[in-house]
């Protein structure tokens, strides 16, 4: 509790509570004790409450919420779905008010307030940043403190960021690009950058998903995952991050709904609801002291262990603080109450969670500011965007750059939205340019056979940034073309780094790692000889 509590107080100097009274746990009934511990799923955008009605697990009914806030003293909220800003901070304002003490407001925002709205800066995500060099560390750090600004500015307190699993399964469906790559010290490293920006900020950090959702095949939103290493391989890769922020001092850790029985005494039970795992390894060999927070109950990867209801209790009994997004408020209400009266949960432990929780209310909390809707589009976040896609602009293979000359046309064969590549391309040389979303004639094939050198560039979308391949039976003809031209392609890569499995024998790739219009620009500006590339590739794809 003491790591916790002397960051709070620190934060607690400047940034004082805006809205009304935070109290002590012993001035709140059992009822408001209950209520504290619950952080349900909302929405700000109304074509997104029509879309979960229809396919979400969670209600966001804008009434069932105002009810449980009113009826049911819950504690936080978190924003899901696409919106917008104002739109956000609209919502909030009215939930507040109805709130007899104040909301901890949670938000997704792993690269930024993009990850959830519409309208603002696009920033680089995770396996971007996992590819700067360490004299570009300012910029993680000044990254992290612009979307900590940005999240303060709309009334979020707690950004459930960073990211820290260690990416080592090529096939991950769900962390991907989202990791700062492979290299457990490197993960660690950036994640505490990226943190300590957000701190300085004045926002609650979340490191996620303990014990490590890097190595699984399987997105456990959808299903049970299963992890099934030993205690020395979990402790040196994928507890290795965790135990490095926790050090630094992070603020909250999000569980995850991962089987590890290694880790959990042999019992095939999801992390999250795992005594051994949230207690006797998170809290007390690993020392963690501050919030410890479940990732979102509606996954199946936490309902097909349990059912609502039970399922909260389950998670309270292994150690967590948070329930985050539980299905069905009422039930795990009265589900808990009757764990307390039949002496499965006691008041005293939900005392320690209402206390830590109620702490960082005293110290985070804070309204969204006048005329924030302006401050998030700054020359300064825009420079830096700019900055960040540039400096992880990596070369692999042969280093040397493909001469460019600028007297004759150079041949490009395009894949994706390419535009702002092309545009940049136009203002060096001369382009003649082929898109691959088509048939190439017999006239432009022999065009591409009689170049001597290929310029492909590959403007990959979706947040994994992979090929979609129709199935492992079948290719698509761009990636037939580049391999069969492979001895004098460059391949620009704007797309996850895992994808140059697909191109065992190209020598030449440029990996700018997303088709921002800064990352496209960076990527001209490397071929054109503008900028000499520092990036290091953060995870290494097959190439056989």
């Amino acid at each position: 509790m003491k790591q916790l509590m002397i960051c709070l107080f620190v934060l607690h100097v400047t940034h004082v509570c805006m809205y009304a009274h935070v109290p002590m746990c012993a001035e709140l009934s059992l009822d408001e004790k209950i209520g504290q511990l619950l952080m349900i799923a909302v929405t700000s955008c109304p074509a997104e409450q029509a879309f979960a009605a229809r396919r979400s697990t969670y209600n966001v009914d804008p009434e069932y919420i105002n009810q449980m806030i009113r009826d049911y003293h819950v504690g936080g909220i978190i924003f899901l779905g696409a919106g917008t800003p104002e739109q956000q901070i609209e919502r909030t304002q009215q939930l507040q008010a109805l709130a007899s003490y104040p909301l901890l407001v949670g938000l997704d925002a792993e690269w930024g307030l993009a990850m959830r709205h519409k309208g603002v800066i696009t920033f680089p995500r995770a396996m971007t940043l996992g590819a700067l060099c360490k004299e570009d560390d300012a910029l993680i750090y000044a990254l992290g403190k612009e979307v900590g600004r940005q999240c303060r500015a709309i009334g979020v307190h707690i950004n459930f960021a960073p990211v820290v699993d260690v990416n080592n399964n090529p096939g991950n469906p769900i962390i991907n690009t989202r990791s700062f790559g492979e290299c457990p010290e490197s993960v660690a490293h950036k994640a505490a950058l990226y943190m300590k920006g957000m701190q300085d900020a004045g926002i609650l950090t979340c490191a996620k998903h303990f014990p490590g959702h890097g190595d699984t095949q399987t997105d456990s939103h959808h299903a049970r995952a299963v992890i099934m290493h030993d205690a020395k391989r979990l402790n040196a890769i994928e507890l290795a991050p965790f135990k490095q922020l926790i050090k630094q001092g992070v603020d909250a850790i999000m569980t995850a709904h991962l089987d590890v029985p290694a880790l959990s005494g042999g019992k095939y039970v999801p992390s999250t609801v795992s005594y051994e795992v949230i207690t006797s390894l998170l809290r007390h060999e690993l020392g963690f002291d501050g919030l410890i927070i479940t990732d979102g109950l509606g996954m199946k990867g936490a309902t097909a262990y349990a059912a609502p209801g039970r399922l909260e209790v389950e998670a309270l009994k292994a150690g967590n603080d948070i329930l985050l997004c539980p299905v069905d408020v009422p039930r795990a209400v009265a589900c808990i109450k009757k764990a307390l009266a039949n002496g499965e949960l006691t008041e005293q432990e939900i005392d320690a969670h209402v206390e830590r929780i109620l702490q960082a209310k005293r110290a985070f909390c804070s309204s969204p500011q006048q005329g924030a809707i302006k401050t998030l589009h700054t020359s300064d976040a825009l420079q830096l965007k700019q900055k960040l896609y540039t400096a992880a602009i990596t070369l692999y293979g042969d280093t040397t750059l493909p001469v460019i000359a600028h007297n004759k046309p150079l041949v490009v064969c395009t894949y994706g939205q390419a535009d702002v590549f092309i545009n940049a391309l136009q203002k060096g040389c001369v382009v003649e340019q082929y898109a691959l979303e088509r048939d190439l004639s017999q006239q432009e094939q022999a065009r591409l056979q009689e170049a001597d050198q290929l310029i492909v560039s590959l403007h990959l979308k979706g947040r994994s940034g992979m090929i979609e391949v129709p199935s492992e039976h079948q290719t698509l003809p761009c990636i037939d073309m580049i391999n069969r031209y492979a001895d004098k392609v460059t391949l620009l890569l704007f797309g996850s780094p895992y994808n140059l499995s697909h191109f065992p024998h190209v020598k030449r790739v440029i990996v700018a790692y997303e088709n921002e219009p800064e990352a496209q620009e960076g990527g001209a500006e490397t071929l054109l000889g503008l900028h000499v590339p520092t990036g290091i590739l953060p995870v290494m794809p097959s190439r056989t």
